[in-house]
């Protein structure tokens, strides 16, 4: 560049807008830098001179000059080197420097440049022209800056965008459009989840290079589609087994075609709307299978919506007025007063959505009657907003329980009824025992004592025939009265009051095993009993039992070699306690065992086991009216057992 520029005035007009330039000179000439500020002062410049290398820095830390002037060869100094020191704190656009020199060769401006210098001028200076150029240098500075400055932003920017791009959580790109081919510019690195390669190996490449032929062709042509067309695309998409939604649209068109797009994966989210949509068919399939209405009514406004199962319960269509007048319409006229003030309550957080009522359907008029339940929704200060709920048909219900209520009281009445035919029986029971009793024990005591004076005082005149005939009457007298005695009670066992206790069923078996063993003293027999067999029942029922079953077992292992008898406890298949007693006597065939607890029955003749066959009809009806049963296992010969069970009270 030479010592003069036409151009430089247009620069210099430029410039003169802004402050003053403060300039810095370091040049061992005194003179050269006399005549230096006089020019620059000419041109509004400020001026620092120095005549040393270290004083021009120091002048440069001071002032902090816009330009420095530096001449190359200072008295013992090199002025390269001092360029270049310049330059290690401040580059060439913070801040600019022009060398001077009076030198033509082309290896000190080479120098220059190379230290460092912004331009080079040669002595000696056409001083007039001198702030023009400075000028220049300035401007030419400028535009270097701030177009290094927009390269920086755009460069940022770049960055910036790549950056967005690359670690977009959506699938995002940029892409080259033309007729023919698409190819990628940018694309986000979460691509290798989708099709196996990150976004940045995918740069320059077409779809051709990334996608199978079929889907390449599709995704050019939509492309081209959006950046011709300047519109935006939107789709879903199938890929590999997932689901995706992309949205494409133009962003330059011209000579460069280029277009972005997202896609989103929406596979999880699909899943979650088909199971949403799923559970919802479910719900409304469940509520019509078990006529179960819905309904959401705001409580600020009167606004309610229904189901179609509400709407066929209320009978009502699309088009039924849904405010509160419409409700209330819905409901039974003289229980409608009511409902109001029950829902007007409820609003004001008193009670709940928990009622029956009667409506009135709005297609027939029909009355039917419906269980409502729902609950009340908040708002943050704590009002009522919205009630949530429920309607179901429960006029079927309401006719049985009208039904049956009628039949139980047809029930009480019959109750009644027939208790006052017991009570008269029972009455009647009471006096027939009574008679047996007192009016039939009458008879048998004369016929017994008549007999026995006639064996007494008359023994002489009544032959041996006689006297068999007469014990025979005896005999047949005692059985009587002890028929008698057992029909009395059995007759006791069923109408007597159970008063439940704790029983010890191994004590009333020891006592009752004593006083047998008391009253049969020739006969021996082994008995065991299990300890502590703890139930609840009526103490006396329960020993009349016990003493019933161990008199049987006495009595069949009479005729026993070694006779035995077992008194003990075992659990059933269910967990259920089971008492047995258990004998080695004579038995019996388990083909009468359905005889054996009818009354007068016996499995055995009476000559050879005496008795009246009452014993084990008392004893089951003892264990019945307990709750529980009874029942037997035997063999003719080898014994029998009698199983009976005792249910904790409360259960039967």
């Amino acid at each position: 560049m030479t010592d003069t520029d036409e151009r430089s005035p247009r620069y210099a007009n430029d410039l003169r807008q802004q402050a003053p330039p403060v300039v810095v000179a370091i040049d061992d000439d005194t003179t050269f830098l006399l005549a230096t500020g006089k020019a620059l002062a000419s041109a509004d410049m400020v001026c620092h001179t120095a005549t040393t290398g270290e004083a021009g820095l120091q002048l440069i830390r001071e002032y902090k000059p816009d330009i420095v002037l530096l001449d190359i060869l200072l008295n013992g100094e090199d002025g390269f080197d001092i360029c270049r020191e310049i330059r290690h704190t401040w580059s060439q656009e913070e801040l600019p420097v022009i060398m001077i020199t009076v030198m033509e060769d082309v290896e000190p401006i080479k120098k220059a440049y190379e230290s460092g210098a912004n331009d080079f001028l040669t002595k000696p200076l056409h001083w007039p022209h001198l702030p023009y150029r400075i000028w220049q240098v300035l401007r030419t500075n400028r535009d270097i800056a701030e177009r290094k400055k927009v390269e920086l932003a755009l460069r940022k920017s770049h960055e910036l965008l790549s950056l967005f791009i690359r670690d977009s959580p959506i699938y995002t790109y940029i892409k080259e459009v033309t007729s023919t081919k698409s190819r990628v510019l940018e694309a986000s690195d979460n691509f290798r989840q989708m099709i196996g390669i990150p976004g940045s190996e995918m740069v320059g490449k077409t779809m051709e290079e990334l996608y199978p032929a079929e889907m390449a062709k599709k995704f050019s042509a939509e492309d081209w589609a959006v950046a011709s067309a300047g519109k935006v695309l939107e789709l879903a998409e199938e890929f590999n087994g997932r689901s995706y939604t992309t949205v494409k649209f133009p962003i330059i068109q011209g000579e460069k075609n280029l277009l972005a797009g997202f896609t989103t994966d929406i596979s999880e989210r699909k899943k979650a709307e088909e199971a949403l949509l799923k559970s919802e068919r479910f719900l409304r399939e469940a509520q019509a299978a078990g006529g179960v209405g819905c309904f959401s009514l705001d409580v600020n406004f009167g606004i309610w919506e229904s189901s179609a199962t509400f709407d066929d319960i209320f009978g009502i269509g699309p088009d039924y007025p849904r405010d509160m007048v419409g409700w209330l319409e819905l409901i039974s006229a003289d229980v409608r007063e009511t409902h109001q003030q029950q829902m007007l309550e409820l609003v004001q957080g008193i009670g709940q959505f928990n009622m029956e009522f009667r409506i009135q359907r709005g297609k027939d008029s029909q009355e039917r009657w419906v269980s409502g339940q729902g609950s009340l929704e908040f708002d943050s200060q704590g009002q009522t907003t919205r009630l949530v709920g429920t309607m179901l048909d429960i006029t079927e219900r309401k006719l049985a329980e009208a039904e049956i209520l009628q039949l139980n009281q047809y029930l009480e009445q019959r109750v009644k009824e027939r208790t006052a035919q017991l009570e008269f029986a029972n009455k009647e029971m009471e006096a027939f025992s009574y008679s047996v009793s007192h009016d039939l024990r009458a008879p048998l005591r004369s016929i017994d004592g008549f007999s026995q004076v006639l064996l007494e005082d008359y023994s002489n005149q009544v032959d041996e025939a006689g006297k068999e005939y007469l014990t025979r009457i005896r005999q047949g007298a005692h059985r009587m009265g002890r028929l008698i005695d057992d029909l009395l009670k059995l007759s006791k066992t069923s109408r007597s009051e159970l008063t439940l206790s704790n029983c010890d069923l191994s004590l009333l078996c020891c006592r009752a095993a004593n006083d047998l063993a008391l009253a049969n003293p020739e006969h021996r027999i082994k008995v065991f009993i299990q300890p502590a067999m703890l139930v609840q029942a009526d103490h006396h029922l329960i020993q009349v039992a016990i003493e019933n079953l161990l008199g049987n077992a006495w009595k069949f292992t009479s005729k026993s070699e070694d006779p035995k008898v077992e008194v003990g406890e075992t659990v059933s298949p269910e967990g259920g306690r089971i008492f047995f007693i258990r004998d080695n006597g004579a038995g019996f065939d388990m083909a009468f065992a359905g005889k054996l607890f009818n009354a007068f029955q016996r499995l055995h003749p009476v000559t050879e086991f005496e008795g009246t066959g009452i014993g084990l009809a008392i004893v089951q009806r003892i264990i019945h009216r307990h709750g529980g049963r009874i029942w037997a296992e035997a063999e003719p010969g080898k014994g029998a057992t009698f199983f009976f069970t005792i249910p904790a009270m409360g259960q039967s």
